[in-house]
């Protein structure tokens, strides 16, 4: 879509909810939602429009239009389904909030080329408009984001323009889209603190581009329909134009249940034919985290049996159920714009305005003016009255001044029930008096309003022209495109023929080719976790060996500690052995001396004898 191919509004950012404190902070988050958005419309001038749908409002509660402020907020419209009509729909899960047939309704009445459906606790950073801003956007394509999670206390009570700043702050976890390896989380624990670069995002598959100086993946073809299918988060996060939504009929719209009905429509998207996008930095699909405990009360759906109805979709088996006044397209249904003037709610004007509207409003002037006057002839009617009312008191008080002394106590009586009478008449035309004033000021204020409009329209009208203008401009410049290509398109043709002959020879092998690879990869696949199994085993192995080693070690050094120690003992038992036979040489000696001089003397003793 070119720059010049669009006046007014690109994107209608949809959203629904009811004020029943839903997931306990539900006002807080809408409200800030709210005031995020406000600051972001001052910003970038006519370039969204908001459309709340209030489903089925709590009949205890105020109304969203009484219980917010929809201040600053100009382009936003609230769109409400009356309990009634929630009632008249079948719904045996007993849900008292049909999302995403509320998103459908909004999506239904967008007067944009483009419409995002989102949740009233979502973020959208500056990125996001910017890229919208460039007028650039793909009208074959539907667009998908990574969602970051953060805690939302400190967005409470900071001012708009500092929302999105404060949210990246407290940013602590990202989920990113389906991978092909199993191992590999699709949800990603994430330190604020760390620079964003660092964060992780959503990579490119195989085939895949990337795009717009790195800020956009476009999916490429593959044998898996529902391969690289970013369907995390899909409830957060999901544009398209309104052809491609009115192609898939919008959500499906199932009252049973609501779990999953969001990646269904992704995978709806892929199976009409209509190209993935996943927008990556500097656009940020911020959330405010909250609890989940109203979900437990929820019908929920097996994901087993969701996970099939996605490969049907994705594959063009299984199309949307919805009929053709999905949205509640047959249904008149309230359409305000609370943020005009607070206080008072005033319809919502058509988003572009034909002569059959002009000469209405012209119409609706009139009678204003009609109602202006009847009611100025009635308040001078009513004062001509009470004018009446006072002459008459007044004749009835010299009247009883001339009556004669018998006849004054009737005359009293009289008198007194007239007056009780006049009254009672002057309360009842003052009170009427006083509604025809309130009437006659709303009324004013109508016709300011509708003075208002009128200029609008005016302005739209000059900007038709403009439109219309560039419009025929294009239109020429696009015939002679159009003959350029039908050339090409008859060459195409023909090269598309030949490709389609040699395409059925192959067919049958690259079935095989596929069968094979896919056999292949189941075996890969049993060889890799058995190596893996293996791996840990010899990890743990290892482990146990190291512990042993370090064991050994301690008792090697206590040995060596001993052995020195035995060797030190053997040496002082070598010196003390040493000595000992030193000792016993000697005592040898002794001994065999003293035996000598022993068997001398015997000798001697003999000898004299």
């Amino acid at each position: 879509m070119t720059k010049g191919a669009q006046q007014g509004p690109t994107l209608s950012i949809v959203v629904s909810g009811r004020n029943d404190d839903y997931c306990e902070t539900f006002g807080l988050r809408f409200q800030t939602f709210l005031r995020h958005l406000a600051a972001l419309d001052e910003q970038y001038k006519s370039l969204f429009e908001l459309i709340v749908v209030e489903w089925n409002p709590p009949g205890d509660r105020a109304s969203m239009a009484d219980a917010f402020d929809w201040s600053d907020l100009p382009n936003c419209r609230l769109v409400t389904v009356p309990g009634d009509v929630h009632d008249g729909i079948p719904n045996p899960g007993r849900m008292p909030m049909l999302e995403f047939m509320a998103k459908n309704v909004g999506v239904r009445r967008a007067s944009t080329p483009f419409v995002l459906s989102t949740n009233p606790d979502i973020i959208l950073s500056p990125g996001f408009f910017s890229y919208i801003g460039a007028q650039k956007l793909d009208e074959g394509a539907y667009y998908r984001a990574d969602r970051y999670d953060f805690a939302p206390e400190i967005a409470f009570t900071t001012p708009g323009p500092e929302i999105c700043d404060r949210a990246i702050e407290a940013v602590f976890e990202v989920h990113t889209r389906n991978t092909i390896d199993p191992e590999e989380p699709m949800s990603h624990v994430i330190d604020p603190t760390e620079p964003m670069e660092l964060w992780p995002q959503s990579k490119p598959f195989y085939k895949d581009k990337i795009v717009e100086n790195g800020s956009a993946i476009v999916s490429g073809v593959r044998l898996d329909p529902i391969s690289g299918l970013h369907t995390q988060g899909s409830g957060d996060f999901i544009m398209a134009h309104k052809n491609a939504w009115a192609l898939v009929r919008g959500h499906w719209e199932r009252t049973d249940t609501c779990s999953h009905l969001d990646s269904y429509l992704v995978c709806n998207f892929h199976g009409a034919g209509i190209r993935q996008r996943i927008l990556l930095r500097p656009t940020l699909v911020l959330h405010m985290n909250h609890s989940r405990d109203d979900h437990k009360v929820r019908p929920v759906r097996p994901y087993a049996e969701a996970y099939a109805d996605f490969r049907k979709a994705a594959a063009g088996e299984l199309p949307n159920p919805n009929n053709e006044n999905w949205g509640l397209a047959n249904i008149d249904l309230p359409d305000i714009r609370p943020g005009l003037k607070r206080g008072k709610t005033i319809a919502a004007p058509t988003p572009a305005a034909s002569a059959t509207d002009k000469i209405s409003m012209a119409n609706h002037l009139r009678e204003l003016n009609r109602a202006n006057a009847l009611g100025a002839a009635q308040r001078a009617e009513a004062n001509r009255q009470v004018i009446a009312l006072t002459r008459q008191v007044a004749e009835m008080h010299a009247k009883l001044s001339e009556s004669t002394t018998e006849n004054f106590a009737a005359a009293l009586a009289r008198a007194e029930a007239a007056l009780l009478e006049i009254t009672a008449r002057r309360d009842a035309l003052q009170t009427e008096f006083e509604a025809q004033a309130q009437a006659l000021a709303e009324h004013r204020a109508q016709a300011d309003a509708a003075a208002a409009a009128e200029a609008l329209l005016n302005d739209r009208l000059v900007q038709l022209r403009a439109e219309a203008d560039a419009a025929h401009a294009d239109a020429q410049e696009a015939c002679a495109e159009a003959g350029a290509a039908c050339a090409e398109a008859e060459a195409a043709r023909a090269a598309a023929q030949a490709l389609m002959s040699e395409r059925a020879d192959t067919t049958g092998r690259y079935d095989e080719i596929i069968r094979l690879l896919n056999t292949e990869m189941s075996h890969i696949r049993a060889d890799y976790g058995q190596r893996v199994a293996g791996l840990a085993q010899a990890e743990r192995l290892l482990f146990e060996e190291r512990e042993r080693r370090v064991a050994g070690e301690v008792i090697l050094r206590a040995l060596e500690a001993e052995g020195v120690e035995r060797e030190q003992r053997f040496a002082a038992l070598e010196t003390a052995f040493s000595e000992q036979q030193s000792m016993l040489a000697e005592y040898k000696s002794i001994v065999e001396n003293s035996r000598y001089l022993r068997l001398r003397g015997i000798l001697l003793n003999i000898l004299k004898r």
